[in-house]
């Protein structure tokens, strides 16, 4: 399923830089928040949330240059539920003061589903499909930021990730 997507305005180089610098945030926060983490748990919940974020950069990196581009397959965090568990049934410790940096990471996430439902409305075929894949990405990280949050708050719910 590659297909090679043409474009030639000026304007769409900004939606793919605009995208691009949307995930370089995101992967910059939560590589952050990895090497600042409480525990091994929650380190690997941020370390997959950047690795995910560097995988959206380079697929709208790719889709700038014209090279080839499939629709990116919905990751889910493996366990995510029983990371969440093992977090809590450990203690499940965590600075409340780091809840505003996280709720920042979650304001990214939420930036970026507006950004690209934005361009999926006026994008049409594969690129559109791309942007609505990494959307429905990003929805998933919102969720496992919530989570984390709820869960610094003191909170006893878990949102599904999925």
């Amino acid at each position: 399923a590659w297909v090679f997507i043409q474009h030639n305005e000026e304007k769409v180089m900004d939606i793919f830089d605009q995208a691009m610098g949307l995930e370089k945030i995101g992967e910059d926060l939560y590589t952050r928040f990895a090497l600042e983490a409480p525990s091994e748990e929650l380190r690997n919940i941020f370390n997959w949330l950047a690795d995910r974020e560097e995988e959206h950069y380079q697929i709208f990196k790719k889709m700038k240059e014209n090279q080839l581009v499939a629709v990116p397959q919905i990751t889910v965090l493996t366990g995510a539920m029983d990371i969440f568990e093992a977090w809590r049934g450990n203690g499940g410790e965590a600075d409340a003061s780091r809840a505003d940096l996280y709720r920042k990471a979650l304001e990214a996430e939420k930036k970026s589903v507006e950004v690209y439902e934005k361009y999926a409305a006026s994008a049409e075929g594969l690129k559109r499909k791309i942007f609505l894949a990494v959307a429905e990405e990003e929805k998933r990280h919102q969720r496992i930021m919530e989570n984390i949050i709820d869960h610094i708050a003191g909170s006893k719910k878990i949102k599904a990730a999925s």
